[in-house]
Order: C-alpha cells, then structure tokens, then sequence
C-alpha cells in the first residue's frame, strides 16, 4: 500500500485501535509505528504488548491538561505546551527512517488540544477569553493542515482514530430553509455518522473507515467510505478488517494478485 491519510472512525469498542496495530504487519511498512494515546486506551487493543516489545510501535501516552471545573478562572495552562511538543514529535517522527507509521489515537483529541493551545495563545493578551469565535477557527484549521501535508509529503503513513458524530443537516420546506424563532435555519440529524473533530478530515485523508458492531453477529465490521484505490472498494463491507487484508484487495484491483477476496461484501 502507498502511504496514505487513513482515518478510521466509528463508536467505542468497534476495535479502531486493534485495526491501526495490523498495519504493522502489511509488507509495505519497513519501520516502526509510533502510536500517540491521547484516549490511554491502548492496553485494551489485540496485541498490543506484544507489538510494543517486538519494537514494531512505539507506544506515547498523551496526557491532556484538565481545565479548571473548581473555580471560575477560564485560563488554560498547559495546552499549548503540550501541543508544541506534541508538533515538534510529529516532525521529527516524518523526518526519520526509523518511524514509517504515525498514529493519533484519537484524532478527536488531537484537533481538542489544537484548539484549546490557540486558545491559551489569544489568553496571553485577554485572560477573560473562554472560547474561540468562528472567525478564528482559520489559525488552528491551518496547523490540522500543515500536519497532514507534512506526513503526505514524507511518504509517511498517518492513522487518525476518530470517534464518531452525527450529519446534522437544514430543514428545509418547499426547497426553503425553516427557521426558528432568532431567524436562524433549523437544524436536524441526517441520521449519517461522520469523524468527530476536524471538520475537513474526510476531505483531506486519503481513506476513510467506518466501523460498527453487526447486531445480530455481535461481530466488527468495517466500511469503506473513500478509497485511494479507486471506485471498486468504496463501499465494501469487511468483517474483522485488517490492514493485510486490504493490502491484498489493493493488489487484487491493481492487477498484482490473483488472489479470491473473499473477505469483502459489496453493498
């Protein structure tokens, strides 16, 4: 597989952190996966301890400054510290030979800090500030974005854990919005999951994952939602997706294998 932006997506215990851990069995990757748990929830993960002590990952927990819920003050300390550590990591992660994988587990957590370090910034001239306005979300936007192109331009392969949100869309009427009583359009759930935190994920990653449990089987599944391979595997549905798996699909629809994939199911 090329390197590529693969976000996985989807509610607690549908294995998103299991399926990041099987790249590091696909043919392609030559170096290390350097793992960053922002969600400590790596020990839950198959075979994590063993990867770990095999050298394959490098596991860092992450841990997130907590805001003040005890008093009043608004001010933020230790976001932004964390987040210049965490940038300066990154960098030196693509720059390197050894590390060929990055992952953010979870990706939610890291567009969080990103935010809430800009915050800190804009703190540093008005102590009262508790939030960011819409016009300033361009600055942390802008750095989300500067991370990916980094890793694209590396040749490293970036996996983005991500917990899931709901689509909301306008009510509409007649083809017109409906508005409510401040004037502003209503708003209503689509009924569609989407990656929670950085709103132009989908957008910028090269595949995207949505994984859910099968209530009958009880077992995990996995949907394509982008592919970088083309149009045949958008829309596949994997039961126990893995990495090598979708190695071996890949060569299948580039000509390489012959090889059945039978553990695909169009949809």
């Amino acid at each position: 597989m090329k390197p590529a932006v693969s976000a996985i997506f989807g509610a607690p215990g549908t294995i998103k952190t299991s399926i990041i851990l099987t790249m590091t069995d696909t043919l392609d990757l030559k170096g290390t996966l350097h793992l960053y748990d922002f969600d400590l929830g790596f020990d839950r993960a198959w075979q994590s301890e063993l990867k770990v002590a095999s050298g394959e990952i490098i596991h860092e927990p992450m841990f997130l400054p907590t805001r003040n819920l005890s008093r009043k003050e608004t001010k933020l300390e230790g976001f932004l510290e964390l987040w210049q550590e965490f940038v300066n990591n990154f960098r030196q992660d693509c720059d390197s030979r050894e590390v060929s994988a990055i992952a953010w587990d979870t990706a939610t957590a890291v567009w969080a800090l990103c935010r809430d370090a800009y915050l800190q910034e804009l703190q540093r001239t008005n102590v009262n500030r508790k939030q960011l306005l819409q016009i300033e979300y361009g600055e942390p936007n802008q750095r989300m974005n500067q991370l990916f192109a980094l890793a694209k331009a590396t040749k490293t392969h970036l996996l983005l854990a991500h917990h899931e949100t709901d689509e909301y869309v306008t009510v509409t009427m007649g083809g017109k919005p409906v508005l409510d009583q401040d004037g502003n359009p209503k708003t209503t759930t689509s009924g569609k999951k989407l990656p929670d935190g950085f709103r132009y994920t989908s957008g910028k990653a090269d595949w995207v994952f949505y994984t859910y449990i099968n209530e009958e089987t009880g077992s995990p599944m996995c949907r394509v939602e982008k592919s970088a391979e083309g149009w045949q595997l958008k829309g596949t549905v994997w039961e126990w997706f893995n990495f090598p798996l979708l190695e071996k699909a890949v060569e299948m629809y580039r000509g390489i294998s012959a090889a059945p994939m039978q553990e695909t199911i169009n949809v």
